[in-house]
């Protein structure tokens, strides 16, 4: 019997050792995979949110498979294309004379943050080797750079449009493939979770749109009686950036006070003013009520999941962030936490 014990042992290290690096292999591969699993992902959140419009089509108009694909695809087209038209005529008065006094603007800006150091020697060293006119002048190389990568990625944007239209089309005879992998015991509890799972997306989505609207057009009113001059500009750019939780309208707002240093620096306690009073009513108004208390993401877990998809997806991560912790939380409070799997 002795002699069985260490035999016990090393086959027991043996089985730690193959696990952990079965795990390890499989974390690999999909970190390797992971772009293609995201557009996965996200080709299947954009199905759930098609679906009501294919079924739609599908079953009150009598219109084909084929031909309401069809329709979907020229629709869709039509109404981003004209989208940006409505939005480029829109801000178009506001971007370009901005455009065109950029370099201008960074000179000022530049100077004006020295003279604001001067009067605190201490912050002024510490300072001293951050070339405020290099990172602003460095911002358009930066912004055309991200509008680049942007066009590389049209790839991966048809690949998720096409994935999203085929699983809205058939979403019956997906949805059976996927429960017929389950137990037959399983699947009426594993299709629960799945229905409430599709819920959750579509009610994230059509409340976060309004959400977004309601920003852009509050801090555009806000911006404009504070006499901002790019007041419609930054409306619609703080309700674009919305969809990123708290980064998004930070970053507009950042961007509006430094603009505002160089040109106007009377005006930058009501930018702040105006920032800070639509956090506000967003958070404690927008929110409750678009959302009617279905969907509750707390901040901390909310921030911890950006870093995390963030840190490995980009900018990307940071936009799923939101969708991805709803459905998360959908399925652990209404099944999990009661048990019910």
């Amino acid at each position: 019997m002795p002699e069985d014990k260490p035999r016990v042992s090393i086959h027991r290290a043996l089985i730690i050792v193959f696990l952990s690096t079965l795990i390890l292999a499989i974390e690999f591969a999909l970190y390797s995979v992971r772009w293609i699993a995201l557009a996965a992902v996200i080709g299947i959140a954009l199905s759930v949110i098609l679906y009501p419009a294919m079924r739609f089509m599908k079953q009150k108009l009598k219109i084909p498979q084929g031909v309401s694909a069809f329709l979907f695809f020229v629709g869709s087209l039509g109404l981003i294309v004209g989208s940006a038209i409505i939005l480029y005529s829109v801000v178009a008065e506001q971007l370009f004379p901005l455009v065109d006094k950029l370099p201008d603007l960074i000179q000022q800006a530049r100077q004006r943050m020295s003279e604001l150091l001067a009067y605190a020697p201490g912050l002024s060293r510490q300072m001293g080797s951050i070339d405020l006119g290099e990172l602003l002048g460095a911002a358009p190389a930066e912004l055309a750079h991200g509008f680049r990568l942007g066009a590389s990625a049209i790839g991966g944007l048809v690949f998720v449009v096409i994935l999203a239209v085929y699983l809205a089309i058939d979403a019956q005879s997906y949805m059976s493939g996927l429960l017929s992998l389950w137990p037959k015991q399983a699947r009426p509890k594993v299709s629960k979770a799945l229905g409430e799972s599709a819920y959750t997306i579509r009610q994230w989505f059509v409340s976060q749109l309004i959400a977004m609207t309601a920003v852009g057009v509050l801090t555009g009113l806000g911006l404009w009686l504070a006499g901002f001059d790019y007041w419609l500009l930054f409306g619609v750019l703080t309700g674009a950036l919305d969809i990123i939780p708290y980064l998004g309208p930070l970053a507009s707002a950042s961007a509006a006070i430094l603009i505002a240093i160089a040109s106007d620096p009377d005006k930058i306690i009501w930018i702040i003013f105006v920032y800070v009073v639509m956090q506000q009513i967003e958070g404690h108004l927008i929110i409750p009520l678009v959302m009617k208390e279905r969907i509750d993401l707390p901040p901390a877990h909310l921030m911890t999941l950006m870093l995390v998809l963030g840190s490995w997806f980009g900018i990307i991560g940071l936009l799923i962030a939101p969708g991805l912790l709803a459905v998360s939380r959908t399925i652990y409070q209404k099944f999990y936490a009661r048990n019910d799997f």
